[in-house]
Formats: C-alpha cells, sequence, structure tokens
C-alpha cells in the first residue's frame, strides 16, 4: 500500500513539473533534476521508489527535448 502512494505522489510531482508552455531546454532540465533530487530523497532507501523516480526523471527530459527540437 505504502508503495503505491509513493509512485503515485512521484508520478504527482512529475506531471508538476512537466513543461504547460514551451520553455527553453535548460531551464526545462533544470526543473525535471530538480524534481527528481527531491524525488530521490523522499525515497531514502526504497530502491524501487529511486528507480521509479529515475525512469519518470528520466521520461520528464525526454518530454524536455521532444518539446525544444531547437535546444
Amino acid at each position: 500500500m505504502q508503495f503505491s502512494i509513493i509512485v503515485a505522489i512521484t508520478l504527482g510531482a512529475f506531471a508538476v513539473a512537466s513543461p504547460v508552455a514551451p520553455r527553453d531546454l535548460s531551464s526545462c532540465i533544470a526543473d525535471v533534476t530538480t524534481t527528481l533530487n527531491s524525488c530521490v530523497s523522499r525515497c531514502g532507501t526504497d530502491s524501487n521508489c529511486t528507480r521509479e523516480c529515475d525512469t519518470n526523471g528520466t521520461n520528464a527530459i525526454q518530454r524536455c527535448i521532444s518539446d525544444n527540437p531547437s535546444g
């Protein structure tokens, strides 16, 4: 039960961090990095939680790149 709550919080954090309007690539990645760091720090020693943060962070960075094809 606790794991699903952590995943919901993690997914929610990345949904909030996802760019709503186009922004430049560096600020988008900076926002994702900030969210990723806080996500990982909330996980503590839970490796499943950390892996979920990493996956969501990678996906969010891919969205940054696809939203900013010119860089």
